[in-house]
């Protein structure tokens, strides 16, 4: 991914050989790994993530939507990391972890649409590559009025065609869904809001038509 850490670590696997005239590959162009590090930017070159590269959005290999709904649909959640129960939100952790009441109560009210708008369904957990699934099914098991769930170690193209709606905390994971006509609902969270001042990612989210901006109706969002 475009941490600076992981570029690093790539690097460092004692596993794995490189060629002195390598060409590193590095997802996100905004970021810059040759200004804190000893990479030499002449052996960087800059390709997109699949969730926000246009021409990636636009094949038609993406359209994946099975022709005959199931009876019993499968509802794939994409979650971030969330800290443990009683774990304060140290200072170097960002907006982009949430703490365990925030995700919880944020599954709550996911798991509360979703049960009046669906007699039955499948949830499928997605988790952030940064997420304990030990974690995950701990806290999901105490979400109220939830029956079942999964939690998916599948990559997110495994389940096109075989997902039938999407709900999502921030993520970029969804984009191919939304892509493939997915009913796909976006929750705007503490997180979206960080996301949301930057000029670049402004209004990719805000005009999706699933967007939520107020949890208090997600109701409607689902409908």
């Amino acid at each position: 991914h475009h941490g600076k850490e992981v570029a690093i670590g790539c690097l460092s696997l004692p596993e794995v050989s490189f060629k002195t005239d390598f060409r590193f590959l590095y997802p996100f162009k905004y970021e810059r790994p040759w200004l804190s590090t000893k990479i030499d930017e002449s052996v960087c070159v800059y390709v997109g993530y699949p969730g926000l590269e246009q021409e990636w959005l636009q094949q038609e290999t993406l359209r994946g939507q099975p022709s005959n709904p199931r009876s019993v649909p499968n509802v794939i959640y994409f979650i971030r990391r969330f800290l443990p129960k009683g774990q304060d939100r140290a200072d170097g952790d960002n907006l982009f972890v949430y703490s365990w009441d925030e995700f919880i109560t944020l599954s709550a009210v996911v798991v509360r649409a979703l049960n009046k708008q669906f007699e039955s369904y499948n949830l499928v957990i997605k988790p952030h590559p940064s997420n304990s699934l030990e974690l995950i099914r701990g806290a999901m098991a105490t979400v109220e009025d939830l029956d079942s769930f999964s939690v998916t170690e599948e990559p997110m193209y495994y389940w096109l065609g075989k997902a039938d709606f999407c709900v999502s905390l921030y993520s970029t994971a969804f984009f191919p869904f939304v892509k493939s006509k997915v009913p796909t609902v976006v929750l705007k969270t503490s997180t979206q809001q960080y996301i949301e001042d930057w000029p670049v990612l402004q209004n990719l989210y805000s005009q999706l038509s699933g967007y939520c901006e107020n949890l208090n109706n997600i109701g409607k969002c689902i409908e």
